[in-house]
């Protein structure tokens, strides 16, 4: 077992690698989620670093309400952590692309995703929501190893929150650009990522699709609706009046696509921890949609997979209590060599189905790559 981290987000420079081995401890979900954080917070207290993951699927024990329909077996534990009592290793990210034969298959079909943005938008109009966020589900099967699609992540579409967490008989491999929580002494932040273009490979056109994001209605009221959730989230665990947006309506340009971020920030109340953040905050606001919870009980509905480690939060948790989560995008969960990944968008009363469809299939690109394929069937 190990956990690799990539991407400067995480404090690791460009075009390295921070390799953790032997884990000390290994704590994984079984069912009681104060147990489960208070042996957490034990080994941190005990001096121990922690990186893991939770899954989509604990909000079943943040949220009040929903009750989540039973979806069949996981692939993996609803959340996962390994703790290390020793330094990682530096390496440098492979210069050459690990290539294999890949094979990329579509769990839902382009009507059924429709289907779902049109009955988002019903909800919308009989005024249960503002916002949900809907995913579909690829299946694969790849040659190359865990490590092998970290590096091709690492060389192809650098980003601020590569990893590998590798649990022996299940590994997960995430390629996120997008943090979700960052605490350091009693200050927290929150950079959600709402809005998306693609890039087009030429300097001029990029720059008309960073400015059409940039000037688009639809996605500043998006990325608003989940700048104001997660302003009410942090309040919960904020001092009073602490809580601002210092950036809005911000763009970044990554391999295959631009994004539009803003940053939410404020000051924790004294004695507030990690188990009163997540479950305050806990999932992140940009992958369910506004109300949070009448969001995520749509998608339950809606969506015939579950998430698990997709759209949940990868940690890397410190001894001194600051930690650093990930939303857990650009994820693959890999088990011997075949496995599933994920992307999705928010949708909103001025969303259209086909465009939506059409930007999950961009997300799916930047996976397609890292993977090693073409393209996928179907």
């Amino acid at each position: 077992m190990r956990a690799v981290l990539a991407g400067e987000g995480w404090g690791v420079p460009r075009g390295r690698l921070a390799v953790f081995r032997e884990p000390h401890s290994v704590v994984l979900f079984r069912g009681d989620p104060d147990d489960f954080l208070e042996e957490i917070s034990e080994l941190l207290r005990s001096g121990h670093t922690g990186i893991g993951y939770f899954g989509y699927e604990f909000c079943r024990y943040t949220l009040d309400g929903p009750r989540l329909r039973d979806k069949g077996p996981a692939t993996a534990p609803l959340a996962a952590f390994m703790f290390f009592g020793n330094d990682p290793e530096i390496i440098t990210v492979p210069k050459i692309l690990s290539r294999g034969s890949s094979l990329v298959e579509p769990e839902m079909s382009r009507e059924r995703f429709l289907w779902m943005v049109e009955r988002v938008r019903d909800y919308i109009a009989a005024g249960d929501v503002y916002q949900v966020n809907i995913s579909q589900r690829f299946g694969f099967r790849s040659s190359i190893s865990p490590d092998g699609i970290l590096a091709n992540v690492c060389l192809t579409q650098p980003v601020p929150f590569a990893c590998l967490l590798d649990f022996s008989d299940f590994q997960v491999v995430s390629g996120s650009m997008e943090l979700f929580l960052r605490k350091s002494g009693n200050l927290i932040i929150s950079r959600p990522i709402k809005g998306t273009r693609p890039r087009l490979g030429d300097s001029l056109r990029d720059w008309e699709m960073v400015r059409e994001l940039r000037e688009s209605e639809k996605e500043r009221a998006e990325n608003l609706m989940i700048v104001d959730l997660m302003r009410n989230d942090l309040s919960k665990v904020c001092t009073p009046g602490s809580v601002s947006v210092p950036r809005l309506f911000e763009v970044e340009s990554y391999a295959t696509v631009h994004q539009m971020f803003s940053e939410v920030a404020g000051r924790l109340r004294d004695g507030v921890g990690l188990r009163e953040i997540v479950e305050a905050v806990f999932p992140p606001g940009s992958v369910t949609g506004a109300p949070k919870v009448r969001a995520v009980e749509i998608i339950d509905e809606l969506e015939p997979h579950l998430r698990e480690p997709y759209c949940g939060a990868i940690a890397l948790l410190r001894p001194d209590g600051d930690f650093t989560m990930s939303v857990s995008i650009r994820i693959l969960l890999v088990r011997s060599g075949s496995g599933s990944f994920w992307v999705g968008g928010g949708v909103t009363w001025g969303s259209d189905p086909e465009a939506e469809y059409r930007e999950t299939l961009v997300k799916a690109e930047a996976l397609v790559r890292a993977l090693g394929a073409a393209g996928w069937t179907g």
